[in-house]
């Protein structure tokens, strides 16, 4: 009787697949079947294991989910219930951090600038704006606190950040032609027209000024010390 050393080995068969041959449960000759079940029978547990923890994983991340949107809807019917300033207030004081209390801010902001109180208006808006990076209200507190701060008793602030906008590539174009036109009509009234016609020149260059740009175009068309700074700029025949 021959011994295992006296078993011709298939030159072509790797050490791996002799390893395998020989650690096999199995028959040499078993069939398809019979290979599945052994499969199973040695990785079956710890495949189930596996799928049941992934299971969980999914069905956590999912519930994460459904929570945060539970949640969030619940803010926004909260919010869209709100209609004074004193429940725009509250409403931001218990949501304080999330875009929709920067949002409530910005409509107490709006009502204190309405009524002219400018300081407070400013403060607002400043506050509304951390809550709000991101977002296009973003740019809309910013300007609503830079035009706060130059009608209040902070111009010099103000105008600083209206620069600040109209020179600003990452907003969008009707920000920076806003925030160029509001400092266009300060300049006229300090009586400044190189520096309101430089504002609108750069106004005008911007892809889409929208409304603002029309109304820039008109205070270059309309305003006679404009006209006159552009014939004393004219080099002389």
């Amino acid at each position: 009787m021959s011994t295992d050393k006296n078993i011709p080995v298939d030159p072509k068969l790797s050490d791996k697949k002799i390893r395998s041959h020989i650690e096999s449960d199995l028959p040499p000759d078993a069939d398809a079947e019979e290979i599945f079940n052994n499969f199973w029978k040695k990785n079956g547990p710890s495949i189930f294991s596996t799928i049941a923890v992934c299971l969980a994983i999914i069905l956590g991340v999912q519930t994460y989910h459904y929570v945060k949107d539970q949640n969030r809807i619940k803010k926004e019917a909260a919010f869209a219930e709100c209609s004074t300033p004193e429940q725009f207030r509250a409403f931001a004081a218990d949501h304080e951090g999330d875009a929709l209390a920067g949002a409530a801010l910005l409509n107490v902001a709006a009502d204190l600038y309405a009524q002219g109180n400018y300081s407070e208006a400013a403060e607002l808006y400043s506050k509304a704006s951390t809550s709000l990076g991101g977002t296009l209200l973003y740019e809309r507190s910013q300007l609503g606190n830079a035009m706060a701060l130059l009608l209040g008793d902070q111009a010099e602030q103000g105008v600083a950040l209206l620069q600040a906008l109209a020179n600003n590539t990452g907003v969008l174009d009707t920000t920076r032609a806003e925030a160029g036109y509001n400092l266009a009509v300060y300049y006229w009234q300090q009586q400044d027209f190189i520096a309101m016609r430089a504002t609108i020149e750069a106004i005008l260059v911007l892809e889409n000024p929208g409304l603002h740009g029309m109304r820039a175009q008109r205070l270059l068309e309309t305003v006679p010390e404009l006209n006159a700074e552009s014939a004393a700029a004219q080099p002389s025949a």
